[in-house]
């Protein structure tokens, strides 16, 4: 019986055994860390729609050749200061650390500009409300944010009712500027 291996599959087994070699996966989380964020943050401005000049007002920069700069991936010059205020502009969070080779592979597996544009607030915070609610109904579990839904604490040994969220939740008002404290209470 024939088996047909997809593109895909054939591109993942081939990037696996080039991760054998020390050089290509040292090229590799560079090539990735750098024109990742550049087109990550391509992506986060555009799904604003914002010019390369709004967003550099929103940063408070002079310059739109700034953002150019930051958008270029061959420009690899970016410090967690800036990271964290770009973060702040298009609200969302970041996140910095280290990782096995493994978890980047997946990480990386779908570059294509929905998958590297995550939710800002705004737009999160209504999965988010849905899970509080059910964990308030529950009264037990975690809130998973990313699908609104409570997980349970199987085989835990305590009762995680007194760590239970606020009943009281705020809404988002509507026209919302991203700039007020919308954070649970």
């Amino acid at each position: 019986m024939e088996q047909r291996v997809s593109k895909s599959s054939n591109s993942t087994l081939s990037k696996l055994k080039r991760f054998c070699q020390r050089a290509f996966r040292q090229a590799y989380v560079r090539a990735n860390v750098e024109h990742g964020l550049a087109h990550q943050i391509r992506a986060l401005r555009q799904g604003k729609s914002w010019s390369q000049l709004e967003l550099a007002q929103e940063l408070g920069v002079k310059r739109q050749s700034t953002i150019a700069r930051l958008e270029d991936p061959s420009y690899g010059r970016y410090t967690l200061a800036t990271l964290l205020k770009l973060a702040s502009v298009f609200d969302v969070a970041l996140l910095v650390k280290f990782v096995s080779y493994g978890t980047l592979m997946r990480e990386t597996d779908d570059l294509s500009p929905n998958a590297i544009r995550p939710q800002d607030f705004d737009e999160e915070y209504p999965k988010l409300r849905i899970a509080i609610e059910r964990h308030e109904k529950l009264g037990f579990g975690y809130i998973d944010p990313v699908s609104p839904s409570v997980k349970t604490f199987s085989g835990w040994p305590f009762d995680p009712k007194p760590y239970a969220l606020s009943p009281s939740l705020p809404s988002i008002p509507t026209g919302s500027t991203g700039g007020e404290n919308r954070w649970l209470q």
